[in-house]
């Protein structure tokens, strides 16, 4: 999840880093596009200030010489003073031009001022090949006209504006030409004087040009016509009765760079650096919070409980996979799924065992618990029961432990098995060992109570009577004697029942304490068999049933006096239990192992009870007046001991027809080192 998040930042700072380089190189593109727009539009203004100071210039000359013109159509003659008054009005106004010059007939009669301008006087103009053109044309066109740059007879260059005059004739209708006037303007006087002041002065080029009606050019006055084949301003207008075109281009090229490009560079290098600290920050605090989030939910799911998390919308926020198990879903699918969903669900899947039948009942049982905090068991259909803690936090979110607490419940309820399992060993001991011993005191008193037997009467009677009666008093002596055999057979009967149950008591101590040791050596399952039966025998035949085996004479590897001991259990076990019919041992190899049976045609033991037979203290009857007593340790210390020889034991049964104990001794024994049993699996 880390790198996913250094990823997620890296991607995230690449995404930033773009686009603010391409905001930035966006700004430095509009920075640059206003710039040059703002340059266009000062070019534009300079090249239309300086066109509409040259149309003003050519007007006023345009006005003198329709003056001068208007004087001739009266006057031909037309006085000196009046031509040097109104050229120094001229020049006074516009000092570029450097005169005027009247032409009657072509040949220049008045020039003004004078001075500087005296070798125009007398020039003819058919004798000036490169100003006769613009005569000529003025002539043609019946209109004004300006030319140059011009080689001027005076010295110099100019510019000269062409005024045709026409004066009535007067020897056919309509006019005549008079001849031209003339108005010299300096060279540099016909733009370059109109710039200061403006945006760019004297830095611009310009380039001005006279176009046809077909928008060709017919006169290039100023500058390089190449200039409008560039991406030069052009301003266009119309004077002298013709359209005329003013380019105009820095000299220094159009501004390749705005001029806040620096700023916005090192503003967007800043904001930069700024925004690289800041995600900084954010991948460092974004790891903070995953290391924080990965140590709990590590921690989480390192719990042996079931964890769980709501928010304060009771919505599962966080969950242990041991949660999601006792569930059985995908701890994936929970997330985001509210309380009451959740328990809805399991509630009519059945996973709720007190939920069963009774769901919405349930439901709202569990949710007044879960609203509450309140500590409560809830036995699952699985046979687990969990212990539910829930408590809220103080921003309002439910965290629940969901505790396994089965095996504490099935411990406490062994425990109390147990200890009704000892209640009632203790009460079968008491039972058990008070029934022998009231035979043996009472017996054993009766010996001491001479009215008891009358036998002791009749002999005493003999033996005290005046004529002695040898035969009497021996027959009297041998019934007392027979008497008392007979009470002392009883009281050594109920002795060695006493003693067989403590011998077992005292084997099952054995067993518990895991001190009982083998003596394995060959023995023959038949003479085994053979021997345990005829202690047996006399059992059997006070309750007329027979006894028989069918065992193998093949050689097991066991212990003789312990393999006796559950062939005894075994079979005194169904003669106990066995009114009529037969007891039967079998023993046969089995690949591996030796198997032995011990079938009876007695009572049979219930279904219910046969997977509880083995373990100690348990018997059908458990109550005090059970017909056939005992302790019930005997087939719980038989099991230890067949297990001891590496052998499993089992029991069938029928109810009423009988039951069968199968127990098998393995040929090749794999025993613990010490030979010690280990202590009782049954039950506690």
């Amino acid at each position: 999840m880390a790198v996913a998040i250094s990823r997620a930042h890296i991607f995230l700072a690449i995404m930033a880093g773009v686009m603010l380089l391409a905001f930035g190189i966006q700004l430095v593109r509009q920075d640059y596009r206003d710039h040059l727009h703002q340059a266009r539009a000062d070019t534009a203004e300079d090249a239309k200030s300086a066109l509409m100071a040259l149309e003003s210039r050519i007007f006023a000359m345009e006005l003198v010489a329709n003056r001068l013109a208007t004087f001739i159509a009266v006057s031909p003659d037309i006085p000196e003073n009046l031509v040097a008054d109104t050229a120094a009005k001229l020049v006074e106004r516009h000092p570029e031009i450097k005169s005027i010059a009247l032409a009657p007939g072509l040949r220049v009669s008045h020039v003004a001022p004078r001075r500087g301008n005296e070798a125009v006087l007398g020039l003819d103009y058919r004798d000036v090949p490169n100003q006769l053109a613009s005569v000529a044309r003025a002539y043609r066109d019946g209109a004004p006209v300006l030319t140059g740059p011009t080689e001027l007879v005076q010295g110099g260059r100019g510019y000269v504006l062409r005024y045709p005059v026409f004066v009535p004739s007067v020897s056919f209708a309509g006019q005549s030409f008079w001849g031209v006037i003339s108005v010299v303007l300096s060279e540099k006087g016909l733009l370059g004087t109109d710039l200061a002041g403006h945006h760019y002065g004297s830095g611009l080029n310009f380039a001005l040009r006279e176009i046809d009606g077909n928008g060709r050019t017919r006169n290039v006055l100023f500058g390089d016509e190449a200039l409008f084949e560039t991406d030069a301003v052009v301003q266009t207008t119309r004077f002298l009765k013709s359209r005329w075109q003013l380019a105009a281009r820095p000299a220094q090229g159009w501004p390749t760079i705005g001029p806040n490009a620096l700023k916005i560079v090192l503003a967007v290098a800043g904001a930069a650096m700024v925004l690289g600290g800041v995600i900084f920050l954010i991948r460092r605090l974004a790891l903070q919070i995953e290391r924080s989030r990965r140590l709990l939910a590590h921690a989480v799911e390192a719990l042996d409980e079931g964890f769980v998390l709501y928010d304060e919308n009771d919505r599962l926020t966080l969950c242990n996979s041991r949660f999601a198990e006792y569930y059985k879903t995908d701890r994936n699918l929970l997330l985001g799924v509210r309380f009451r969903t959740l328990i809805r669900i399991a509630a009519r899947n059945g996973q709720f065992v007190e939920g069963v039948g009774r769901e919405d009942a349930w439901i709202e049982e569990r949710m007044d618990a879960h609203r509450n905090g309140t500590v409560l068991l809830e036995p699952l259909e699985d046979g687990r029961t969990l212990k539910v803690t829930e408590s809220r936090t103080p921003e309002g979110y439910t965290v629940g432990v969901h505790s396994d607490v089965t095996d504490q419940i099935n411990g406490r309820l062994q425990a109390e098995a147990a200890n009704r399992q000892k209640s009632e060993f203790l009460s079968n001991v008491t039972h058990e060992l008070r029934t022998p011993l009231t035979v043996i005191s009472g017996y054993a008193q009766l010996l001491g109570e001479k009215s008891f037997f009358p036998q002791l009467i009749r002999l005493t009677e003999a033996l005290s009577g005046p004529d002695l009666d040898a035969v009497k008093a021996r027959k009297a002596a041998d019934e007392y004697a027979a008497a008392v055999a007979e009470q002392s057979r009883r009281i050594g009967g109920s002795a060695r029942h006493m003693l067989a149950m403590v011998n077992e008591l005292l084997d099952w101590a054995e067993v518990e304490r895991g001190h009982i040791q083998l003596a394995p050596e060959p023995v023959s399952p038949a003479q085994i068999t053979e021997d345990a039966l005829e202690e047996l025998r006399q059992q059997a035949e006070s309750k007329s049933l027979k006894l028989d085996f069918d065992c193998t004479d093949t050689p097991v590897n066991a212990d003789p006096q312990r393999l006796k001991q559950v062939l005894y259990n075994l079979v005194g076990n169904a003669i106990k239990f066995t009114d009529s019919g037969s007891v039967t041992v079998r023993a046969e190899n089995f690949e591996d192992r030796t198997v032995f049976s011990v079938t009876d045609t007695g009572c049979g033991v219930p279904e219910e009870y046969l997977e509880r037979i083995f373990e100690r203290f348990q018997q059908v009857d458990g109550s005090d007046a059970r017909a056939h007593g005992g302790f019930g340790l005997g087939l719980a210390i038989t099991r230890q001991l067949v297990e001891l020889h590496g052998g499993t034991i089992s029991a069938s049964s029928i109810v009423g027809r009988g039951s069968c104990f199968t127990f098998d001794i393995p040929h090749d024994q794999h025993r613990p080192e010490d030979g010690r049993t280990e202590p009782a699996r049954a039950a506690a």
